[in-house]
């Protein structure tokens, strides 16, 4: 409902803030290293968080109580996303593999293999039917939920891949490397759309 915001830091906690007047709601503990990224589910009611210690805890919003630590990779995790229906949460890791999970028990449902260096990033398609990957082997990949397949792989830069994004819409995804560059591509056929330059560091 944009009433709240979530930041995640390398003192090992989870702040909630009232976007409204800048102020702590809450302070979440129970990481014991940096914590790399934080996600709210659809509803709101649950927050996942990312760390270097190699897990992913789920935090009922309202109490602050960890609800589940969700364990599998070998490395730390370094990015999460929840589908659209809040069913299966994805995560990147260090390990160099996605995996999906079951938010209503915690258990991993599938790992995704292929890449080969770091996932920097996760994101689903609006329906939820597809996770997309973005990785520092500078490829982003597209990967079917139901059956944990990889659909297409796209070498999107020339350099390190550090960030995707989708449109709205779903339509279009956004790369962002250490190439200096955006590019903009069509998320149904990986044909390449457009380059953003201007940077000149890593986006």
């Amino acid at each position: 409902d944009g009433q709240k915001l979530a930041s995640g830091s390398e003192d090992k906690t989870i702040r909630l803030w009232d976007v409204v007047n800048g102020q702590c709601l809450q302070t979440f503990f129970g990481h014991t290293n940096n914590i790399w990224s934080v996600a709210f589910c659809p509803t709101g009611k649950n927050l996942a968080s990312a760390s270097k210690d190699k897990t992913i805890r789920v935090w009922d919003t309202a109490t602050g109580v960890c609800l589940k630590v969700l364990k599998g990779h070998s490395s730390d995790v370094r990015s999460i996303c929840f589908s659209s229906d809040g069913q299966i949460l994805a995560s990147g890791s260090f390990d160099n593999t996605v995996k999906l999970w079951d938010t209503s028990n915690g258990n991993c449902l599938k790992t995704l293999t292929g890449h080969t260096d770091i996932v920097q990033s996760v994101v689903f398609n609006p329906s939820g039917t597809i996770v997309v990957s973005g990785s520092l082997d500078s490829t982003f990949r597209l990967w079917n939920v139901s059956d944990g397949k990889c659909i297409q792989i796209v070498q999107a830069h020339s350099d390190k891949l550090y960030s995707i994004a989708l449109s709205i819409d779903g339509k279009m995804l956004a790369s962002s490397s250490s190439d200096c560059t955006i590019k903009l591509w069509n998320f149904y056929t990986g044909e390449y759309i457009k380059t953003f330059r201007g940077h000149t560091d890593i986006v």
